[in-house]
């Protein structure tokens, strides 16, 4: 916004401006802007003074975030982190290759790295202030080392069961990237746990030899126990 006015003296500048921002200040419709900055400036025409004021103002509010994870149980594919804003509902999602989940990554813990990785760029990508915001984080293990990072930066966080939009939009997420590799069953859901997971199992049995390099093999279950069984069912267990 700007203001003019003819004036005769810098003292009679600075009462001005110091008026304006004192009733701004008081004004109900500035109740959650923050004055960044003014900006004064001074034109000398002739005889007369005229003042230009410019207030910079920005909307002041903290964000809350939620971070939720898909895939990252299941037994094949990508695994997908889903970020959501509350406050103004924007979503955003980073992926984890599944090529992170064999070994020997998955001893060394490669996908949790990278899923730290990929908070520290999502909660950027967000504009996140660790002064003012506040994360709600899935409880999944597969986010102990962000756990771990958010205490050592002091970032605000609390354990969250994530459900409603973005738990459905990042398990949308990953069931869309299961169909792309060729998973048609109609028991395909977004609702993780043992029918999704035989779901897949029964898939990669139909031909292990094609499809295991889809499969997170450095699951401890998958060379126990899991793998054996699915070399026995394939139709093509002669390639073995």
């Amino acid at each position: 916004m700007r203001y003019f006015r003819k004036v005769k003296s810098k003292a009679f500048i600075r009462s001005f401006i110091f008026s304006i921002v004192k009733n701004r200040k008081k004004s109900d419709d500035f109740n959650d802007l923050r004055i960044i900055k003014y900006n004064k400036q001074i034109n000398i025409t002739g005889d007369a003074l005229i003042m230009q004021t410019k207030t910079k103002t920005r909307e002041f509010q903290s964000k809350t975030i939620e971070i939720d994870d898909s895939g990252t149980g299941d037994l094949v594919g990508d695994a997908f982190i889903g970020f959501h804003v509350l406050e103004t509902g924007e979503m955003i999602f980073r992926g984890v290759p599944v090529g992170l989940y064999n070994e020997p990554n998955h001893k060394e813990r490669k996908a949790m790295k990278h899923i730290l990785e990929m908070v520290k760029d999502g909660l950027n990508a967000l504009d996140f202030n660790k002064e003012t915001d506040q994360v709600q984080l899935c409880r999944g293990n597969c986010f102990d080392l962000v756990r771990e990072w958010f205490e050592e930066e002091g970032i605000r966080h609390e354990p969250a069961i994530v459900e409603g939009e973005l738990q459905d939009a990042v398990e949308g997420r990953y069931v869309s990237h299961l169909k792309k590799l060729g998973i048609t069953s109609p028991k395909l859901t977004k609702e993780a746990g043992a029918q999704r997971y035989f779901v897949l199992f029964n898939w990669v049995a139909k031909n292990l030899p094609q499809r295991e390099k889809f499969v997170k093999t450095g699951f401890p279950s998958w060379g126990k126990k899991w793998r054996e069984i699915a070399k026995n069912r394939s139709p093509r267990r002669n390639h073995y």
